[in-house]
């Protein structure tokens, strides 16, 4: 395999929140959630390629980043008070910067936050996924389908 000299590192990190205990009127202002996860995206250091977003009738909010080091992304539920948020970043560049930025908007909120540490990290190589034994009697899957 050849060698790029600037070849840029095969890891990242990825961080997901499940945001609670929100107000309707703060979950259901999509043009401040919108400009507020580009400020977010633009503190934490990382470059936006560009984005879209759409808003769900009678309410709700999805918004994708598409930025050089990945995506960021948010969904909103108003009627429950909530919002998914999802961020990952190649290289170095930390995720959280994102969401601790993007949480600040809000004055009570509850986060529940996840994150995965992904590709070339140092640790102990992980097993491949296998795939689950399917019940007795069940058809197959499709050899491409992995069932998680």
């Amino acid at each position: 395999m050849k060698q790029i000299a600037d070849a840029h590192e095969f890891r990242g990190q990825h961080i997901y929140a499940d945001i609670y205990d929100l107000d309707a009127d703060e979950v259901g202002d999509w043009i401040r959630l919108r400009t507020t996860l580009a400020e977010a995206i633009e503190v934490c250091g990382a470059n936006i390629c560009g984005h879209v977003d759409k808003t769900f009738e009678p309410q709700g909010f999805t918004c994708l980043y598409l930025l050089a080091e990945s995506h960021a992304s948010i969904h909103t539920y108003p009627e429950q008070g909530a919002i998914f948020f999802d961020a990952f970043t190649c290289g170095r560049l930390d995720p959280g910067l994102i969401l601790e930025h993007f949480v600040k908007q809000f004055r009570n909120a509850r986060v529940v936050v996840g994150r995965l540490e992904r590709g070339d990290t140092g640790a102990p190589a992980r097993a491949p996924l296998a795939r689950p034994r399917e019940p007795a009697g069940a058809p197959a899957a499709p050899a491409a389908h992995v069932l998680m």
